[in-house]
């Protein structure tokens, strides 16, 4: 975003683009080497 831009002004021109990763949480995760594996079911904003 340029220093004219906004989170405002995205929103409003349907600029903004989310990537929710919900369905990540929960999920049966192995191991490597004896070394758990962990994942995040993270909420991300993209403009």
């Amino acid at each position: 975003m340029t220093t004219e831009q906004t989170l405002h002004s995205a929103a409003q021109d349907g600029r903004l683009y989310v990537a929710d990763y919900a369905m990540l949480e929960g999920i049966t995760l192995g191991s490597y080497k004896h070394w758990q594996k962990f994942i995040t079911a993270p909420l991300a904003l993209y403009y």
